[in-house]
């Protein structure tokens, strides 16, 4: 059960729906349905216009819990990376131009790749998870398809703020719930994302899927824009 806002309830009923009917399609090509391609859509009933109950799964967890999880096992706090990152770019000039920034920022991250927030959590929580390689390998392999149909949705709908909390895995099947589907609108009601990159593709991400299976994620979202265009 959850209590949501009216407006931003019923839009995202509305954006899973249209993928409802995208997936009745994507059954019926041969090319995608050999694959399993589909979009995770969850039921969602409304009780009233502020509460509603949605198809959940007990084994949802999300990239935030199991940053969480890292930041416990390790002794660290949560907030502990978003302050080093603030006080490192403190220390640099106030004044500079757009390049110089960027440079700094990258700088300061790839320190808080190093000392603070690996990108192999997500791979270590799966290795840790499943107890044999094969029920680790279909996991990753659903969960390479599903996050590509979930970007698809994200990128498709200029639907920003992938935020750690939003994005969900079921680790019974690799299945990926993505949540809070707002299209992004501007002033005067138009469809737009400001955001640099249309879907969270972060390191933990791409290192979750190893080097053979890194390729296939791209491979797949290609496939999917294709098919979303033609």
């Amino acid at each position: 059960m959850q209590h949501w806002s009216t407006r931003q309830a019923r839009t995202e009923e509305r954006v899973l729906q249209l993928f409802r009917l995208l997936n009745d399609v994507l059954d019926r090509r041969k090319e995608t349905r050999k694959r399993g391609l589909t979009f995770n859509t969850p039921s969602m009933v409304p009780l009233s216009p502020h509460v509603r109950i949605i198809q959940d799964e007990p084994s949802f967890t999300s990239l935030e819990d199991i940053y969480e999880d890292h930041c416990s096992r390790t002794g660290m706090s949560p907030d502990e990376p978003i302050i080093y990152f603030q006080n490192r770019l403190r220390q640099f000039p106030q004044r500079q131009n757009k390049l110089d920034m960027m440079a700094h920022r990258l700088e300061v991250f790839q320190e808080v790749l190093q000392s603070k927030v690996p990108s192999d959590i997500l791979s270590k929580f799966m290795t840790r998870t499943y107890v044999s390689f094969t029920d680790l390998w279909m996991c990753r392999k659903q969960f390479t398809l599903q996050y590509a149909a979930a970007s698809l949705m994200t990128f498709s709908f200029f639907i920003g703020q992938r935020m750690a909390h939003k994005i969900n895995i079921a680790l019974n099947t690799g299945s990926v719930l993505a949540g809070e589907l707002q299209p992004s609108f501007t002033l005067r009601c138009e469809l737009d994302n400001n955001e640099a990159v249309s879907m969270r593709l972060t390191p933990n991400i791409q290192v979750s899927k190893r080097k053979k299976n890194s390729w296939k994620m791209g491979i797949v979202f290609l496939k999917n824009i294709y098919f979303f265009k033609s």
